[in-house]
C-alpha cells in the first residue's frame, strides 16, 4: 500500500516531506492549504504548542 504524505510550512506554503502525490495533486493540496490557512492558524492557536509554534 502506497502512503501519501504532504507537509506544508505556513505562511510560505513550502511543501516538504511529500510522497505519493503527482505534481497536479500537490498543486491542489497547496491551493487547499492557501484557501484554508485562516482556519489552520485558528486551530493551531487554540491548541497552542501541541500542534504548532504560532508565536
Amino acid at each position: 500500500m502506497l502512503c501519501h504524505t504532504a507537509e506544508f510550512l505556513l505562511p510560505s506554503f513550502t511543501c516538504r516531506k511529500c510522497t505519493g502525490f503527482t505534481e497536479d495533486e500537490l498543486l491542489k493540496l497547496e491551493k487547499f492549504a492557501r484557501n484554508n490557512s485562516a482556519l489552520i492558524w485558528e486551530i493551531a492557536r487554540e491548541d497552542g504548542e501541541i500542534i504548532a509554534d504560532v508565536g
